[in-house]
Parts: structure tokens; sequence; C-alpha cells
């Protein structure tokens, strides 16, 4: 999963430079560059990616967002079975995320509420943290964790945070699922996600 993200950010930085953003022009080239097939990228689909992903509506295109509308708009979309090797690659560290998401939304809805979140971190018992992780995670405020979201938060919590330092490191919280990492190969039904 960590080399899915780093793999898009490095290209990402590559054409980002200093700035930390890439304008909109660049989301093609950069996908193609990440594996995506140059003939599946119409107007249509790069126009829906860039829409998923420009989160604050402005005319820049983050790392963040950028790995969102990869995930959301491409990776989760596609088969691998036709596309390059590091499509596939790439794709299967988002389906790794895919799965933890599904596997945390235990009534299916979409989207993770307090208490999904809250057996997630069984180990944690302490709610003020998990509401906390919640605040982090829910980015439009509606007390519930959609996927794009998710994507958002967890490239923070694996250090992903386009160099922004963290004062809280010791309270940092990664995800697990009945008191034990998420693997991927344990949850054999959620394949097809």
């Amino acid at each position: 999963m960590i080399q899915s993200f780093r793999a898009i950010q490095e290209i990402f930085n590559k054409h980002a430079g200093d700035k930390k953003w890439v304008p909109k022009s660049l989301v093609k080239p950069i996908l193609i560059e990440l594996g995506a097939k140059e003939e599946e990228l119409t107007e249509e689909v790069v126009n829906e990616i860039i829409q998923t992903s420009n989160l604050d509506g402005d005319d820049k295109i983050e790392f963040k967002e950028l790995l969102i509308a990869s995930a959301v708009g491409l990776f989760l979309k596609k088969s691998g079975e036709s596309q390059t090797q590091k499509f596939q690659e790439i794709r299967e560290g988002f389906l790794v995320v895919r799965q933890a998401f599904d596997k945390i939304d235990k009534d299916k809805s979409g989207e993770i509420d307090f208490n999904e979140l809250k057996g997630a971190f069984l180990s944690m018992k302490q709610d003020d943290l998990i509401n906390e992780r919640l605040k982090e995670l829910d980015f439009n405020g509606d007390k519930t964790i959609e996927f794009p979201e998710f994507v958002y938060g967890l490239c923070t919590w694996v250090g992903m945070d386009d160099g922004d330092d963290d004062d809280n490191e010791e309270e940092s919280l990664s995800p697990q699922v009945n008191n034990k990492e998420f693997d991927a190969e344990e949850d054999p039904e959620n394949k097809n996600t």
C-alpha cells in the first residue's frame, strides 16, 4: 500500500517541484506516467478524475487530491488485466485500502460511522481519541467517513502528508481491525471490491 502511494508521490513531486501542486492540465500526463493507458483517459474520464480530486475547488491539484482521484476515479474502477505492470502494482495497493475500508464499514453503507471506527480500534477504548480520529477523517463534517475521506486520511497516517510536521506522533493511530493489523489476505470475501 505504501509503495503505491509513494509511486504516485514520486511522479507527482517530479512535476510539482517546490510548488506542492500541479495544474489540472498535468493530471492526464501524470496518470499516463503512472501506467494508465492514454486511450482510456478520455476527456470525460479525466474531467471526472479532476472533479473528484479538486476538493477545495481551486485550479491547483495537490498530492492528496491526486491520490484520492487516482484511487477512486481510475485504479479502483479499472480491471488490472489489460493495464501496465506499474498500473497493476499501484492498483493492488489501493485494493488493500479498499479492503480495509470495507472491513471497517460493517453495515456496508459506504461510510464509516463512530461505532464502526470504534470497533476497528478496539484496543484504544478511548472515545475522545477515537472522536479525534473521526474528525481527522471526516472532512465534510457529516459524522461519517466516506472512502475518499478514508484514503485522504490514511495517507496522512502512513506519512504521506506533504512534509507537514505532526507534533502528535506519539498519538498517531494506525488502523487496526480486531486488535491486530489489517491483513488483506485475511478476508478473501472482499477480493472483488
